[in-house]
């Protein structure tokens, strides 16, 4: 690309592609092998159509907490970007059509979907753990770098949340990190963070190294 915009580009996508982005004109679209590409929504889905944008928040909101809660306006906003009285009426809309209900997980306060409550209430089907190795950046930990230590990562924050923006791969057992791993060739070592059950042992493969 020539003319004005090549040197803006030169600098970073985000002077020119944020504002774009925000305004529902540009997003991300499939890679080039190494190359990132963008390209304008409304060209790329074969079915477009503008939605009202409180109805947008409310389905973002939800679909953070889905993800990401308990959490409340104030990380909402500050995930997406978002002014706080945005989240906050959001929050609001969503309380008042009962769309979301509040949780209290160790005397913290937040708001899940209130169509997710009783599955996340009720007794597991089965006393297996569910046992996984996230690879790094993986989004479920990159959404919870504020609130780590509170699910599993005590004591080790650091060694979740490196330096320079770095997020480790990590072991999570139902829903808690549990320890952080890296490839080495075929093999991969685990340095768990606290003795970790024959059960879990089992689960992670002959080909994962606990060291």
């Amino acid at each position: 690309m020539g003319g004005p915009w090549q040197e803006p580009l030169t600098q970073g996508f985000a002077a020119l592609l944020k504002p774009a982005a925000f305004r529902g004109l540009l997003c991300a679209g499939p890679p080039r092998g190494r190359n990132v590409t963008f390209v304008a929504p409304r060209r790329w889905l074969t079915d477009w159509a503008e939605v009202d944008t409180e109805e947008a928040i409310d389905t973002l909101a939800l679909a953070h907490l889905g993800a990401y809660g308990p959490a409340g306006p104030d990380e909402f906003a500050r995930w997406f970007d978002l002014k706080p009285a945005l989240a906050k009426k959001s929050f609001a809309r969503l309380d008042k059509a009962g769309r979301i209900a509040q949780v209290d997980v160790e005397s913290t306060t937040g708001s899940v979907p209130a169509d997710l409550l009783d599955a996340l209430t009720a007794k597991p089907a089965t006393k297996a753990p569910t046992v996984v190795l996230l690879p790094a950046f993986d989004p479920y930990v990159v959404g919870s770098t504020r609130r780590l230590e509170q699910i599993g990562a005590n004591g080790h924050k650091a060694a979740v949340s490196r330096p320079q923006g770095w997020i480790s791969p990590t072991l999570v057992v139902d829903g808690w990190i549990r320890g952080v791993w890296e490839q080495v060739g075929d093999q991969r070592t685990l340095t768990p963070f606290a003795r970790l059950s024959k059960v879990v042992r089992r689960q992670l493969g002959s080909d994962v190294v606990v060291a």
